[in-house]
């Protein structure tokens, strides 16, 4: 499944670190997505999940660093885009 863009950069960044595990309201949040479209996110995630090993602790939730690394978002990136206005934007390029 193709991941979409981050749309809420300051969520991505706050449920990072605020929680160990993302529901799909949150995943929501994070790209201004349908429920449909956020539980195939989070099913992606889960398989990366599950061959992982990483335990799951709420069958309605995916462990947040899991997730991320499955869909490709570098929290560093996200934190070094919520701080420079124009990759906010989207006019920055590379």
């Amino acid at each position: 499944m193709n991941v979409p863009p981050t749309v809420n950069i300051d969520s991505a960044v706050a449920l990072y670190y605020a929680k160990t595990e993302i529901t799909t309201r949150d995943i929501c949040a994070i790209f201004g997505c349908c429920k449909t479209t956020a539980n195939l996110l989070k099913k992606q995630a889960r398989e990366v999940q599950d061959r992982d090993g990483t335990p799951l602790y709420n069958a309605r939730a995916v462990n947040v660093e899991t997730a991320f690394r499955a869909w490709g978002l570098d929290i560093k990136r996200l934190e070094r885009a919520q701080n420079h206005p124009k990759i906010r934007l989207g006019v920055m390029e590379g």
